[in-house]
């Protein structure tokens, strides 16, 4: 009876057997384009091997973000601060193997 019905009205059969395939094929190209996404905002963040991702707060896109070459220079004056004040209160200073190590 089922099959009977599905014969009878094969315009009907036809276009929903269609929605349904463009419905499936679009959750499936939604899911490929989100992975692809993902995979791209990953490479461009850790691509580099950068520790530090510097951008701006109100950029709408990372990859639309742009920052002074100045902020870069700030930013390696102030780690140089730290490492030398980290320094200065490590034991490392007291072994001359690791003094030469560590500079």
């Amino acid at each position: 009876m089922v099959l009977r019905n599905i014969w009878r009205r094969k315009a009907r059969s036809f276009l929903t057997m269609f929605g349904i395939g463009i419905g499936v094929a679009a959750v499936i190209a939604l899911g490929a384009m989100a992975e692809g996404i993902a995979e791209g905002y990953a490479a461009f963040a850790g691509g580099s091997g950068a520790d530090l991702l510097v951008t701006k707060t109100d950029a709408g896109d990372l990859t639309l973000s742009t920052v002074d070459e100045d902020v870069g220079r700030r930013i390696a004056q102030l780690a140089k601060e730290r490492i030398r004040r980290d320094f200065q209160h490590s034991p490392i200073r007291e072994d001359p193997l690791l003094y030469r190590w560590w500079l």
